[in-house]
């Protein structure tokens, strides 16, 4: 006997006796014969739900149905803020309209550790050019992340070396020395006045 049939075969018995109180986990409409398990992406920890069940708090997913609990953290490179729909899968797929805005991909542009219930824009120093990451980037040498555009890093300008992590603050070739091209990566590559 599975659990879900182990908690319908009980409900039934004890709707012989008193009615029967909707186990938790579950939802009885008015007029039902039996307790319908909580779906996917949803769970209700007390007895006697006549309502719906309660969307999976933000940050985890309810991956089986008939759930007293939301017990599953979103996985890294994903969020899981559950405002209407509920996730599904601890690494959730919206593929509607309907539930883009409650769980996905972490964008482009953001990162998103284990149990994100918002997506964090990636940070001067750091870029993400593609969905799903954890962590963004680290901005590479010869070029700078300033936070504005953080899908994507900017060529170091000229008369300046830009070391790898290099974010809002770009260092100018130090005094005697100067910037000959762009994409410098450090300052040994300025070139000393003669």
């Amino acid at each position: 006997v599975t659990e879900i049939n182990a908690t319908l075969i009980s409900f039934l018995v004890d709707c012989e006796k008193d009615g029967g109180i909707c186990p938790a986990g579950s939802r009885c409409y008015a007029g039902s014969a039996y307790p319908q398990p909580c779906e996917l992406g949803t769970y209700y920890a007390d007895t006697g739900n006549t309502g719906d069940c309660d969307i999976c708090d933000p940050g985890f997913a309810c991956t089986t149905t008939g759930l007293t609990a939301s017990t599953t953290p979103c996985d890294a490179g994903y969020f899981c803020r559950n405002i209407l729909n509920g996730a599904e899968s601890q690494t959730p797929i919206c593929s509607e309209a309907a539930c883009e805005d409650d769980y996905g991909l972490c964008p482009i542009g953001h990162h998103c550790k284990n149990q994100t219930i918002e997506p964090q824009p990636c940070s001067p120093g750091t870029y993400s050019p593609v969905e799903g990451l954890a962590v963004c980037f680290t901005c590479p040498a010869g070029s700078y992340c300033n936070g504005t555009h953080p899908d994507t890093y900017f060529e170091c300008p000229q008369g300046f070396y830009c070391p790898t992590g290099t974010g809002l603050e770009i260092p100018a070739c130090p005094p005697g020395t100067y910037g000959h091209t762009t994409g410098l990566r450090s300052a040994s590559d300025c070139t000393r006045y003669i």
